[in-house]
């Protein structure tokens, strides 16, 4: 497949349809009957209602309420398997095991097993649809299907991605992406690409925005959290904080027209307030950032001044052309 641009990757995945092989996983597999009841003693989401075939995001956090990772879980009949982010998995793999003490699980690392192929755009369905010849229309966030790609069963799942609707490929590593596109002609996203459009739509990242730094809160990951459930390492601290409206952060978008450079400090009526995590040169936006800044100056349409004497303005995320 022909070598793109930044501009036909890019425009196919905000107008049309794109493939990228960009966003890879950490894969854990969880197996014994009280997986899915220790997850869900762990993490921010609800889990204990899940089934097979069904899925959900969810965050690992400290007892001081700080981010480890966002996981995807793909629920299936007799195991679940833990999508982590890129090079997390023993960390999370780890971080599972400290709290196994009678409890019927075992965690096992099968990263080297699988490869992911994403399908986004606004047309992403369409497109899905010629590799898979199934109607996968109405399939839920984190939701997953079997399906053949290449004489091979595949899954087939949701997440949130750089474009409002997208599809990613789980499939053996030993299919490569051009055997499940072939045919179809979709132009690449490539890693400029993604990561333009990454800070574009303000989708975190492992060591960038979502490290131990910062909770959940902060990181704007509350769609993840459910403030009923019960008891879950950290629960405690992230339920004062948004109780008490204690949040002292938040992550936002920063624009100029000057380059920002990530790392960089932020400063409001003098003083710091923050710092930039990633940053990004966009076709549509120009100079663009995402950053955490404290609350007090967490304002959109206000400015800013960026470490190298840069003025930027807050934005909301994701950017939105005015």
């Amino acid at each position: 497949m022909p070598k793109n641009t930044i501009m036909n990757g890019y425009n196919a995945a905000k107008t049309s349809a794109a493939w990228s092989a960009v966003r890879q996983f950490g894969v854990l597999k969880l197996s014994g009957s009280d997986s899915l009841d220790l997850l869900n003693r762990l993490s921010t989401n609800r889990l204990d209602t899940l089934v097979a075939g069904q899925g959900r995001q969810t965050v690992l956090t400290n007892e001081k309420g700080r981010i480890i990772d966002v996981l995807t879980l793909l629920i299936a009949q007799n195991e679940i398997l833990a999508l982590t982010s890129p090079e997390k998995q023993r960390e999370v793999a780890t971080w599972i095991k400290k709290y196994i003490v009678m409890e019927d699980v075992k965690v096992s690392d099968k990263t080297e097993n699988y490869r992911f192929t994403e399908i986004l755009g606004p047309a992403a369905s369409a497109a899905a649809r010629q590799i898979t010849g199934d109607n996968i229309l109405g399939m839920s966030m984190s939701g997953w299907n079997t399906v053949k790609v290449s004489t091979a069963e595949s899954m087939l799942f949701r997440a949130p991605s750089v474009a409002e609707t997208s599809y990613i490929f789980m499939t053996s590593s030993e299919i490569n992406s051009e055997e499940i596109l072939a045919g179809i002609g979709l132009p690449e996203v490539t890693a400029t690409d993604f990561h333009v459009l990454r800070v574009e739509t303000g989708l975190p990242m492992a060591g960038n925005e979502l490290t131990a730094d910062f909770n959940p809160l902060e990181g704007g990951l509350v769609h993840i959290i459910d403030f009923k459930k019960g008891c879950y390492i950290g629960q405690e601290v992230i339920a004062r904080l948004d109780s008490y409206n204690k949040v002292q952060k938040r992550i936002m978008g920063f624009a100029s027209a000057s380059e920002i450079k990530t790392g960089a400090e932020i400063y409001f009526d003098g003083k710091s307030v923050g710092h930039i995590t990633s940053s990004a040169d966009s076709p549509e936006f120009g100079s663009i950032a995402l950053g955490y800044i404290r609350g007090e100056a967490a304002s959109a349409g206000a400015t800013v001044q960026i470490e190298g004497g840069i003025e930027a303005r807050i934005s909301n995320l994701p950017f939105a052309s005015r």
